[in-house]
């Protein structure tokens, strides 16, 4: 555990917390002041004075000039009408039927399970940018009603964009191409606005329920609002529920081995020999008639499992955590004046998730050891543990595997993740005259974020059967303080984040043109990201004794815009904005758009901009951590080209973290695109991108052939005891090693040190094509409406350490929505086909192909008409997955886990009703 009272600190970054707070609220103080003194002066205007004053605001995303629209540059929208037939509980979902949302469409909206030690929170990915998993920052930008919020996460800062209640949302924009001539950093592949509805009247009720093979969810929301000639306020709470999924819940997740001929052979149980019935955890030792050999390559030597038939511990894994989600919206606007808004924004979002395991367990040491001198057997254990069938081999108990499950002490030991997060967002609107407006925005928010993952203490187990406290044949048998003093044991991580941000813009018409006016807008943002992280290995609840390692980060941007309508039918604009960070330096960030208009029913577009993204407050710490992986000998060897491993030692130990020093992602984006209507009801849209990626951020995958012959140096093999004692020193969690290697001779058990650590060491150059048709028309029976809309990537080169690969060659490129709709006065109908491309495979378990990945989505809804309690009531029905087709099977590799593409629950039927009072 990191020792108490120690702190880390970025170097001339950090200041006591009293002061920044001061630092924070003098800027927010001195903008408050500035515009309620404008405020004033417009409130003694005369009638006449207030000619040309308006409070409309139609301020679209990807600019900041109201009354335009985005040039050059496509954006997606995903209204409130798509939003019900999705049948989102949560906005992740929303996200994952954009098919340009990559790493969501036809997968996992979520987190990984397996990576949730680290990562607690999934970034939404457009165009499938590179180093997504292997770093804090995001290149894709999530705002909320037009600005930044508080990250999540744990060893992460990462903006949740599922924090935001679903029935709060007035719709969700997208803009495709990079956007930090405006927003700043993080908007390299684009920007995802969630924008929040104003105002609501009467209250309002929506249950959902939902229901798949071994599961369930229950989401209920609840909205009330009200308005009046100046003003509004709204308020809504939700609150929702959804069982886990362990592995062994769905067949396409089960584990197994393959045949010579690439044959799936289910496997009864997974090598793991801690088991709620014990298993002796033998070891082959072979006479060859030339002495014994204790090379664990001999066939058959290894682990065996020898009790409990269904210990499976891979099956009992989690699939899907079980997660509890809370949360709660205000939204108030009133009018101070003829030329003054007034608005304020607050949200609070829970959330908990739960990730199952098997009991937790360990392997005792054998009664006798005669791994250094297999000789030492006598003649009486030769006859005891010889095999029977063999002559040569001996099988001796070198120890035995069990599960504390088995004592009726065993307490409650998932995975634990807790996230809770909260903002407020006040904003002051004045109108100027002369059609000039100038808006302010000030935005506080704050997360906590907390990490337990319940561990075993083996010194002290290893004590206790050394001294005949534990028996492993007969765990039940123990005292009860003896298993619950051995699982007094813990790792515990805890981040808080805050963000204060205070923003002005003021935007309006410069001079009159033959075309239209010349609308410029300008402004200037100050930010303070602040974060506080411990984390350690120890006992259950003493993290509280270690201090926080803190960080802070100040930036101060300007930035303007300019729309220009040079003819009729032709726009241009031009955008640049100037960021200054405390840490890393300074940069600045262009871009510019035109669109053509040569005729009514076609429009062509195109834009080119540099953008960047910064590492993260939490990344300027340059945390690295270290734990034991017990590798197989085919694992070892594949990563031994160069014959460095003395065959001794089957532990690695992979660093992860932040190397010191990381610097931005940068990114030079171009695009060309058109929309065209042919005729009435018929909208045809492409968009050609290509996307010149640097510095990319991120850490290198499992070690693997090609991994070590390309990075010799992230590689030290077979550490010296001083070299052993100096990478202690510079991680934050040597205890995690205590009992597993031996500081004395860490040769004993582990093969080498591989250095994962997230560094600026790549780039990338992408290119691909948005597409989309829609066609609307009316008919007899109703209107029908088809469309389909997709992502194809054309590109994807991927430079890490001067190699450059094909990140296209085993990977889907082209992911797609088809849907046909049909709707008549109060009914709507709807079916979706989500589509993902298939891909040739390596060979290394004998596939050659993946299959595509193809669901099918049904939603039919209806409202009522009439007077009473069906006023305002409306029922809607979905099936996801309407033929249960399971993800594309993916033998990526030897092993015998995670053998899939894509992601589905399955087949999910959803009930919604809602009922509005007004």
């Amino acid at each position: 555990m990191t020792p108490k009272n120690k702190t880390y600190t970025t170097t001339a970054s950090y200041k006591p917390e009293k002061l920044k707070l001061k630092k924070s609220f003098r800027a927010m103080s001195g903008m408050l002041l500035a515009t309620l003194a404008t405020v004033g002066a417009h409130a003694q205007k005369t009638e006449g004075e207030l000619e040309g004053i308006t409070l409309e605001e139609v301020v679209v995303t990807g600019t900041l000039i109201r009354g335009t629209e985005v040039t050059g540059s496509q954006t997606i929208g995903v209204d409130a009408q798509k939003i019900t037939e999705i049948g989102a509980v949560n906005t992740n979902e929303v996200l994952a039927s954009v098919p340009q949302i990559t790493n969501f469409f036809n997968d996992r909206p979520e987190v990984e399970p397996r990576a949730s030690a680290n990562l607690v929170v999934s970034r939404p990915n457009l165009r499938n940018m590179p180093g997504l998993n292997s770093s804090t920052s995001a290149v894709t930008l999530v705002l909320m009603d037009g600005h930044r919020i508080a990250p999540v996460g744990v060893q992460a800062a990462i903006v949740d964009a599922d924090i935001i209640l679903g029935n709060t949302l007035e719709r969700v924009d997208i803009v495709t191409d990079g956007g930090s001539s405006l927003y700043g950093a993080d908007a390299v592949a684009g920007v995802i606005n969630f924008v929040t509805k104003d105002k609501a009247d009467g209250v309002k009720i929506d249950l959902d329920y939902g229901a798949a093979d071994d599961m369930n969810t229950v989401n209920v929301n609840l909205s009330a609002g009200t308005s009046w000639d100046t003003g509004s306020i709204y308020v809504a709470a939700t609150q929702s529920n959804r069982d886990g999924l362990r592995t062994e819940d769905r067949d396409w997740a089960k584990i197994g081995t393959y045949d010579d001929d690439g044959n799936f052979v289910k496997a009864g149980e997974s090598a793991r020999t801690e088991c709620l019935v014990p298993v002796r955890s033998q070891y082959g030792w072979y006479n060859y008639g030339a002495g014994w050999t204790d090379n664990p390559a001999a066939p058959g030597a290894g682990p065996k499992s020898a009790g409990d038939p269904t210990c499976d511990h891979y099956a009992q894994s989690t699939l899907l955590p079980e997660q509890e989600r809370k949360g709660l919206f205000l939204s108030y606007q009133q009018e101070m004046n003829d030329s003054v808004q007034f608005g304020v924004k607050a949200y609070y979002s829970q959330r908990e998730n739960t990730f199952f395991s098997y009991p937790l367990g360990s392997s005792a040491p054998g009664s006798f050891d005669v791994t250094t001198n297999p000789g030492t057997l006598t003649p009486a254990e030769i006859a005891q543990f010889q095999d029977p069938n063999n002559p040569n081999v001996v099988n001796y108990p070198a120890g035995a595997g069990f599960s504390y499950g088995a004592h009726p002490a065993y307490p409650d030991s998932d995975q634990e993740v807790e996230m809770s997060t909260w903002g407020v967002a006040p904003t002051l609107t004045i109108a100027m005259g002369k059609d000039w407006q100038l808006r302010n925005t000030l935005y506080y928010g704050r997360s906590y974020n907390k990490n337990v993952i319940p561990e075993v203490n083996d010194q002290r187990m290893v004590a206790a059967v050394n001294s005949g406290q534990l028996d492993p044949l007969n765990v039940a048998s123990a005292d009860a303080d003896v298993i619950n003093n051995i699982l007094n044991w813990e790792t515990k991580k805890e981040t808080i984040h805050e963000l204060f941000l205070a923003r002005v813009v003021a935007d309006g018409p410069v001079i009159e043109l033959p075309a239209g006016d010349l609308r410029v807008a300008a402004g200037f943002e100050v930010a303070e990201d602040r974060v506080r992280t411990r984390f350690g290995t120890g006992n259950r609840g003493s993290l509280s004794d270690t201090d926080y390692a803190r960080a802070s980060r100040d930036n101060t941007s300007v930035f303007a815009e300019v729309h220009v309508p040079v003819l009729d039918n032709l726009e241009l604009s031009a955008s640049v904005r100037h960021d200054d960070y405390s840490d890393f330096g300074k940069t600045t960030n262009p871009q510019f758009g035109f669109s053509y208009t040569p005729t009514d029913w076609l429009r062509v577009y195109g834009h080119w901009g540099e953008s960047f993204n910064a590492p993260t407050t939490l990344d300027t710490l340059a945390f690295s951590t270290g734990r034991a992986a017990n590798q197989t000998v085919q694992q070892i060897q594949d990563a031994d080209v160069y014959g460095e491993w003395n065959g001794q030692g089957t532990y690695t130990v992979p660093t992860e973290g932040t190397k010191p020093g990381v610097q931005p992602q940068t990114a030079t984006s171009w695009a060309l695109g058109f929309d065209m209507e042919p005729i009435e009801g018929l909208m045809i849209k492409a968009n050609y991108y290509e996307i010149d990626f640097q510095d990319i951020l991120g850490g290198l995958s499992v070690p693997s052939e090609q991994i070590r012959r390309d990075f010799p140096d992230k590689f030290i093999w077979h550490p010296t005891k001083d070299e052993w004692a100096q990478y202690l020193t510079e991680i934050q969690n040597p205890e995690v090693f205590d009992g597993i290697i031996d500081p004395n001779d860490p040769n004993a058990t582990l093969a080498y040190i591989f250095d994962r650590r997230v560094t600026n060491f790549g780039e990338a150059t992408m290119k691909g094509v948005d597409f989309g048709v829609q066609y609307v028309h009316d008919t007899s029976f109703g209107t029908m409406d088809y469309g389909i809309t997709g992502n194809h990537q054309i590109e994807f080169e991927l430079t890490e350490g001067g190699v450059t690969s094909d990140s296209l060659e085993f990977a889907s490129d082209l992911t797609a929505q088809g849907s046909v709709g049909w709707s008549r006065d109060n009914v709507r109908a709807k079916l979706t086909v989500n589509y993902t491309d298939g891909f040739e495979a390596d060979n290394a378990s004998n596939q050659s192909k993946v299959d595509a990945f193809i669901v099918t989505n049904l939603f039919f809804g209806y409202e009522f008409q009439g007077s009473g309690f069906t006023e305002g009531l409306s029922l809607r029905f979905n099936i996801d997955n309407v033929f249960d087709e399971d993800p594309s099977e993916y033998r990526y590799n030897d092993t015998n886990e995670d053998k899939y593409s894509s992601f589905t629950l399955g087949r999910m039927y959803k009930v919604g009703i809602s009922k509005t009072f007004n």
